[in-house]
């Protein structure tokens, strides 16, 4: 049986990034692609960002992330 190859991420595409947090750890948020390097370089995202103890309101971000530290988003439904 062959396995379906998924196609790589581009712009337009919903994703989960893993940001670097200021306490070192990493947590995961929503965004969507903006723009996606020829070659993977990197991935420019806008990025959801959820309320926290800081911040009471979701903000919208425009950040730049490894390839490593994207994946597709899983739509459930």
């Amino acid at each position: 049986m062959r396995r379906k190859k998924e196609k790589p991420i581009a712009a337009g595409d919903a994703v989960i990034v893993r940001r670097r947090c200021a306490d070192g750890g990493a947590r995961p948020a929503w965004g969507k692609v903006v723009f996606a390097a020829n070659g993977g370089r990197f991935y420019v995202v806008n990025v959801e960002l959820v309320p926290c103890a800081f911040r009471h309101e979701i903000m919208m971000m425009r950040e730049t992330f490894w390839p490593e530290d994207v994946e597709r988003a899983r739509i459930e439904g």
